[in-house]
């Protein structure tokens, strides 16, 4: 980004760059997230259509390089990509001052940003080593085509306690930037470019390339006129990777993992063949490379590795699993699906129980028994269907009906008892009997009362 078309002209400020990861990472420990939500504004520098800029044309397509390479569409696709990476439900919400070409204000920038209730800005450039002379595409003579390095600015006069937190800001996006790059280092500035002088929020401009380096404009080129699509995208997603990272540790969150709402459905369904498992993702679990499905069931130790799957494009997918290990009738199985990074960090996205049914229906000792004043019967049934559960006295007579259903589940259940007949009123002390009964079989459980 040059300065030409800035709206107003001020001075540098003194050099306070410190960028040391330890310092970024143990400072910004103040500003750990909370269980809120963060809202970050991603500004994408300049705009080349007309709008209401602050311009004769009202237009500012930013920097150039020797092929006319506008950086306005080069800052607006590393800002959407971004915004793609860091939006993190439950933990980030991202917006931005623009979603296409059109300019805007530098002065409406960060109120764009107030406006949606942001809590951090970050603006995104790319530099320009031609001074403030007119920018004249393929004029060498105006721009140094070898000239790179990386820098990154906030306002050291912010208010309010902005200032520093926008240097903790600043430095961990720089850090994350010089990583991905590997450019020289031009260090973390104080400089009152407006949209910072202007925000109300902590405040960071990022410059994390040269346009007016002819290597960098090539891969940056929106068009891929000169380079190939595969180089230009790993450029776009480095830039943006650095600036995702960078807010991320500076926020104090290791990794962005998708909650309920990305994952679309993770389900599990037994027959005699095994439990299949069906997992519906909305998105890709930001930075993962695969998931794993675990599980854990009776008459096996610990959670065992069912699949793994590799995720290798963003979007929405499906997949079905079938686990056809014989597993214990009348029991249940825990799946989990679990997202796996780089790191070798391996973060639960969600969890599920599947009823394995007995092989016939059973029906469990009451507890307490002896029991005063209620008791817990447990039953089980191999499939849905009728069944009926009542409770007889020791001469044979029913006194209640506690389960009377042609549609009862398979699977497990619980009822209560509170030794009260069907009317209500409260037995006597004594022998009492459950009787579960199917259409196949009746069983029966003793239970004694005292009052």
């Amino acid at each position: 980004m040059m300065t030409t078309f800035r709206a107003s002209t001020r001075s540098a400020r003194g050099f306070l760059g410190i960028h040391s990861l330890l310092l970024t990472v143990s400072l910004s420990l103040m500003f750990k997230a909370d269980a809120r939500a963060f809202k970050v504004c991603l500004d994408p520098g300049h705009g080349s259509v007309p709008g209401n800029c602050n311009t004769p044309t009202g237009a500012d397509p930013g920097s150039q390089g020797l092929k006319c390479v506008f950086e306005s569409r080069v800052n607006l696709k590393v800002a959407e990509k971004t915004r793609q990476l860091l939006q993190c439900q439950g933990q980030t919400d991202v917006f931005m001052t623009r979603y296409d070409e059109t300019c805007v204000k530098l002065d409406e920038r960060p109120q764009r940003a107030e406006d949606g209730g942001a809590n951090y800005f970050v603006s995104v450039h790319h530099n320009s080593a031609g001074g403030t002379v007119p920018r004249i595409c393929a004029d060498t003579r105006l721009i140094n085509p070898d000239f790179q390095g990386t820098s990154t600015y906030y306002y050291a006069q912010q208010q309010g306690g902005n200032a520093f937190a926008a240097h903790l800001l600043a430095n961990a996006i720089h850090t994350r930037m010089l990583s991905a790059l590997r450019f020289t280092d031009r260090n973390v500035l104080s400089y009152d470019y407006d949209v910072l002088v202007y925000a109300t929020m902590p405040a960071v401009l990022g410059e994390a390339s040269y346009m007016s380096n002819r290597n960098d404009e090539l891969l940056l080129d929106p068009d891929h006129r000169d380079v190939d699509e595969s180089s230009h995208d790993a450029r776009i997603e480095a830039e943006a990777q650095a600036y995702t990272y960078g807010v991320r540790d500076f926020l104090g969150f290791e990794s962005c993992v998708p909650t309920v709402a990305a994952i679309g459905e993770f389900s599990g369904v037994w027959d005699a063949n095994g439990v299949t498992l069906t997992l519906l993702l909305n998105a890709r679990p930001f930075n993962a490379t695969g998931l794993k499905i675990l599980r854990e069931a009776a008459g096996f130790r610990g959670w065992e590795n069912v699949a793994e799957l590799n995720l290798v494009e963003d979007g929405e997918w499906t997949s079905t699993i079938r686990d056809t290990l014989a597993l214990e009738r009348g029991s249940i199985a825990r799946y989990r699906l679990v997202a796996t990074f780089p790191s070798e960090d391996e973060r639960l996205l969600a969890s599920v129980d599947v009823l394995i049914p007995p092989a016939s229906a059973t029906l469990a000792p009451s507890r307490p028994n002896p029991f005063n004043p209620r008791t817990q019967i447990d039953f089980a049934l191999p499939q849905a269907g009728p069944a009926t559960l009542s409770i007889y006295d020791a001469g044979g007579r029913r006194v209640a009906i506690l389960v009377n259903s042609q549609t009862v589940p398979a699977g497990p259940h619980s009822v209560a008892w509170d030794g009260t007949s069907d009317n209500g009123r409260e037995v006597a002390s004594g022998i009492y009997f459950a009787m579960l009964e199917t259409n196949s079989q009746k069983l029966f459980r003793r239970m004694v009362l005292l009052r």
